[in-house]
């Protein structure tokens, strides 16, 4: 059975209990206006219903957002004294990578990415202002920076000058660094749209093309008009479901895909679809 609050997802798997964050990290629940994400409410919400003993699996695929959304949630995380472990199923970004290193351990997919960078803001004020909320952003840098150092297995380099940097990381490349790390031989479940959306500075180009192909092959399956249709048809997996099965539910699509543009498109092909399959 599947519990579901705002944008985030839970499921039971045995004695474990998977969580799913997709979307977005936002601050919290009031004044989000139309805005879609995951935020701490929706966490502790979800929490309340877990026992604290009890094995989460955290799945991440997300490009971020906001900084104290992030905090939030990974020390809400960091209060269950059951084991977490940590899923990047495509990427987890700027935020969601504060959020994934509340997990005991951290898995990662060959394919996958995480990245770290420094805090930014978009203001407007004189140049007393300006620089008042230059040294805020320092300090708040330097908060997450501590919670990134823990882990780094060489305690001598700087996660804060990683984060500088915007460093964008690959499962081999993070397992060097950061202790509790496993990369496994396998893709991604699915790569994160809307990174575009963030303007970051050095997203890494496999990760673009990743994402604009698979976009390409649902497209290119909806303009056939052949997605699922078919019980003998090659099936799509798109975040560890099987297309035929999103398209008997497409608020789990909505779920699955992350916010982009482009997800209303390809919501309003499907819908067709199901009216031409039940005609």
């Amino acid at each position: 059975m599947a519990t579901k609050t705002s944008k985030i997802r839970m499921e039971w798997q045995g004695e474990r209990a998977a969580v799913y964050i997709y979307d977005k990290i936002l601050g919290n629940n009031s004044g989000q206006w139309e805005e879609e994400g995951v935020t701490p409410e929706d966490v502790r919400d979800l929490l309340q219903t877990i026992q604290n003993d009890r094995e989460i699996e955290l799945h991440i695929n997300s490009p971020g957002g906001n900084v104290w959304g992030g905090v939030a949630i990974y020390n809400l995380l960091k209060q269950h004294t059951g084991k977490i472990t940590g899923y990047v199923d495509g990427v987890a970004a700027s935020a969601a990578s504060v959020v994934l290193m509340a997990a005991d351990e951290i898995i990662i997919p060959t394919g996958a990415f995480v990245m770290i960078h420094a805090p930014s803001v978009l203001m407007y004020g004189n140049a007393a202002e300006l620089r008042a909320k230059a040294e805020e952003l320092d300090k708040i840098g330097a908060g997450i920076a501590e919670i990134y150092q823990r882990r780094l297995i060489d305690q001598e380099e700087s996660a804060l000058e990683m984060m500088h940097q915007e460093t964008w990381f690959t499962g081999a490349e993070f397992q060097a660094k950061f202790s509790g790390v496993t990369v496994e031989e396998q893709a991604p479940v699915y790569a994160c749209l809307g990174l575009e959306k963030q303007k970051y500075q050095h997203i890494p180009e496999s990760v673009i093309m990743e994402r604009e192909g698979k976009l390409n092959t649902i497209e290119a399956k909806i303009g056939k008009g052949v997605m699922g249709i078919n019980e003998n048809e090659v099936d799509i997996q798109i975040g560890g479901y099987s297309l035929k099965e999103m398209l008997q539910s497409i608020e789990n699509a909505k779920n699955i895909l992350c916010r982009t543009a482009q997800v209303e498109e390809i919501n309003r092909e499907i819908k067709k679809l199901q009216e031409e399959i039940n005609a």
